[in-house]
This record gives structure tokens, sequence and C-alpha cells, in this order.
């Protein structure tokens, strides 16, 4: 899919520059791009933002329903995903 994954810090910083009006939603996608694009481990992820690992879960769903109904969502996400520097990932 694509061949290096960006570390936690990265993603953290991408998303918090794209999002940085919306404290909830970057906290929301910050979550869901760790759990998508990192090798990082739900309990750490949860670690980073202070919520369990079902919060992170939760999250994550959250933010993957809105993308199937939220064009400017889904135009958010792909630009972080270029961003990131990442290849052939569908949103």
């Amino acid at each position: 899919m694509f061949t290096e994954r960006p570390d936690i810090e990265r993603i953290l910083s991408v998303v918090e520059q794209r999002l940085s009006e919306d404290r909830t939603l970057a906290r929301q996608v910050g979550m869901y791009c760790c759990r998508e694009f990192s090798r990082t481990s739900l309990s750490r992820i949860g670690e980073i933002y202070g919520v369990s690992d079902a919060g992170v879960s939760v999250a994550s769903r959250r933010v993957t329903g809105r993308l199937k109904n939220d064009a400017r969502l889904r135009e958010v996400v792909k630009a972080i995903v270029d961003d990131l520097g990442l290849l052939n990932v569908e949103i």
C-alpha cells in the first residue's frame, strides 16, 4: 500500500496544522490517522490523547462514518495523507 509509515509525532503535527481551528475534530482525526497510518498500538495512541484504547476506536469509527458523507472532511483527510507522503491510500 505505502512504503513507509509515518511516525505518530509527524501525524500529530500535520493534523494539528490542518485542523487547528477545531480542536475536537483535530483530536478525532488525529486518532483516526494514527490508527490507520502508523504502526502504533491503540493503547499507545490512547496514552497520547488521554483516552482508553476503546476511546481511540470510537473516535476512529466516528471519523470513518463522517468521511462517507462529509466532502469537506474527506478533502482535509486527503490533504493530510498527501502531507504525510502516503501513496495509494483511499479515503
